[in-house]
């Protein structure tokens, strides 16, 4: 185990926004500054030397030495300088307003092709450092005019690194098309360490610190992306969640030793999408393969030959899904990355815990998630109900991909009434609809995800919602929840069977035996494979034999070595319910018309 906790550093953006401050600081001043500080993004303070300080009447230029701490970082103890000079104005209309100008100078990269967050031929200094630089230069002249009375209007900062070209031949950079230097980056102005052995011990503290809160299902991200996306847009706890960095692989398998129930993941498409081709440890110098697997999924759907070359030449998948969102293809592409995604991640944790992944792009959005239904299935039944005249909304009330669109469908579906209380003079008045389903099937959990709050109690049983409660949507909507509804008699044991199965109904007054010989019986018939793969039995003895043979391989024994049949019947229902045997579907379309 590493000893004491690892040393974190700076990024080069820090760097840059430093010795700009202490730049424009020593030009307007004229006296040395020999220590300068900032607050970074993530509300670190950070004091450091200025090195090589050099001046004249019209320029102060001066160095920051780059700390990366305890991570293994190529740019580590080099050079990064900032350069201050007054600028001349054109015009009296430039001077009204302070003007700081940011370029990069010799060993900055310059862009030469789209996808990246600078235009074509303008610095690589990304947009955190770069508000970084500007925010603190800002704050000087804001302060220097105060104090003096003055009215310095404008200055020009030049950011270069002296060995920035060498050292970015070690980087990334040729490949993204940033030529001549290193980029300027950070996020959060500091870097966190990334040696791997090192990190993954720091990994499996963190995460042993989570299990002993008594956390069961385990959030895993990247980095500061996923953490912000599972904050702000699904609306999780971080207190659940650990950051892997590009160990995603080895990450999973900690969570699996430890004993986590599930395990979600959560991170930007650059990094997660690798894991379509069964790459875990996304670090780039590892492993990259994301155009090639864009380019491979298109190809699967007819996409244009001319798409797929223009898939293959891109640098960021931002820019992929550019090119490919506004064709038909593009929901099957995603999709068919999705599914292998998830029987990767799958082959990772050996079926032992469930695991599912969430996908997005800062700029897109949602990209997709992995599922516990048969997306042929809810398709089908889709379809049945658009084609009934009814208003559909497919929609996943945890990860919130399609809740907000169900706003409008609401509108649409109520669009007569409000014509008629348009014609009768009644204006303002918001639609009250209800929320009604059996139990357990995810009522409260879809309002709170369409509130976007918890305003509801939720659940894993039936019961949860004991009583009505109207909740405001907003002024055009009022949501009634209601606790769970059943028939009071079932016509067909089929459908009570089903129910039983999803847990709408309380297992303590039911036979667990006959539903998991049931539930056995009805993956042998139409999702051939699953058991075998799972529990290492012989699909084609019958249900009970097969029940049998999961309690010798599951070694559900009671005194006197006989076997447990109720024990392993637990275990069965409990993991198809948990997402642990797959994406099964109980009824189609077909099936539960021809039943009714």
């Amino acid at each position: 185990m590493a000893k004491g906790k690892l040393r974190c550093g700076y990024t080069t953006g820090t760097c840059a926004a430093i010795a700009a401050k202490a730049a424009v600081k020593m030009l307007l001043e004229k006296n040395d500054v020999i220590r300068e500080q900032i607050i970074t993004p993530n509300k670190t303070k950070v004091s450091v030397e200025i090195f090589d300080i050099d001046y004249s009447d019209t320029f102060v230029s001066c160095a920051v030495k780059k700390d990366a701490g305890d991570d293994p970082d190529v740019t580590n103890g080099i050079m990064i300088y900032a350069k201050a000079e007054f600028i001349d104005f054109d015009s009296e209309k430039e001077m009204q307003d302070i003007k700081i100008v940011i370029d990069g100078g010799i060993g900055v990269g310059r862009v030469t092709k789209l996808g990246l967050s600078q235009a074509i031929g303008e610095a690589a200094i990304n947009p955190v450092p770069k508000k970084m630089i500007y925010d603190e230069v800002k704050n000087v002249i804001e302060e220097y005019n105060s104090k003096y009375s003055q009215a310095i209007n404008g200055i020009k900062i030049t950011i270069y690194v002296p060995k920035g070209e060498e050292i970015a031949k070690k980087t990334f950079n040729p490949r993204l098309g940033i030529v001549g230097g290193i980029s300027i980056l950070g996020t959060s102005g500091i870097v966190e360490p990334m040696s791997e052995k090192a990190l993954l011990e720091s990994i499996e503290v963190e995460m042993k610190v989570v299990k002993a809160s008594g956390v069961k299902n385990l959030i895993i991200t990247p980095g500061n992306y996923g953490e912000d996306f599972i904050k702000n847009t699904m609306n999780f706890d971080l207190s659940n969640s650990v950051k892997c960095s590009n160990f995603v692989g080895d990450t999973i398998d900690l969570a699996v030793d430890m004993g986590f129930e599930s395990i979600l993941l959560v991170g930007h498409m650059g990094k997660l999408v690798k894991l379509a081709a069964g790459i875990m440890n996304t670090h780039s110098h590892q492993a990259d393969g994301r155009m090639e697997i864009f380019t491979a999924h298109s190809a699967l759907y007819n996409a244009p030959v001319e798409v797929l070359k223009s898939l293959m030449d891109c640098i960021t998948t931002d820019e992929t899904v550019n090119i490919i969102k506004d064709y038909d293809f593009y929901d099957d592409v995603r999709k068919s990355i999705m599914k292998r995604i998830d029987y990767h991640i799958k082959q990772r944790v050996r079926n032992e815990v469930l695991i599912g992944a969430v996908l997005f792009s800062n700029k897109w959005g949602l990209f997709g998630k992995t599922d516990m239904a048969d997306e042929r299935v809810t398709a089908q039944w889709e379809e049945y109900f658009k084609e009934k005249g009814f208003y559909v909304a497919r929609t996943n009330a945890r990860s919130g991909k399609g809740v907000k669109g169900t706003q409008a469908i609401v509108m649409d579906a109520c669009k007569e009434k409000l014509e008629r209380d348009r014609k009768r003079g009644i204006k303002n008045r918001p639609i009250r609809a209800m929320i009604a389903g059996i139990p357990n099937v995810g009522k409260s959990t879809f309002i709170n995800s369409l509130v976007g709050k918890a305003c509801t109690k939720t659940g894993n049983k039936p019961g949860v919602t004991k009583g009505k409660q109207w909740i405001k949507l907003n002024k055009n909507i009022e949501l009634l929840d209601t606790p769970g509804i059943l028939w009071p008699k079932f016509e067909d044991q089929q459908v009570g069977l089903r129910l039983a199965l999803i847990g709408s109904i309380r297992d303590e007054i039911l036979n667990q035996d006959e539903m998991a010989i049931e539930l056995i019986e009805y993956l042998k018939n139409h999702y051939q494979g699953i058991l075998a793969d799972r529990y290492q039995v012989d699909e084609n003895e019958d249900k009970v034999k097969i029940l049998e043979q999961i309690a010798l391989n599951r070694n559900c024994k009671m005194k006197g070595n006989e076997l447990d049949y109720e024990k392993a019947s637990k275990i069965v229902l409990e993991e198809f319910r948990n997402g642990k045997l797959g994406k099964i579907s109980l009824e189609t379309p077909e099936e539960g018309t021809k039943e009714a």
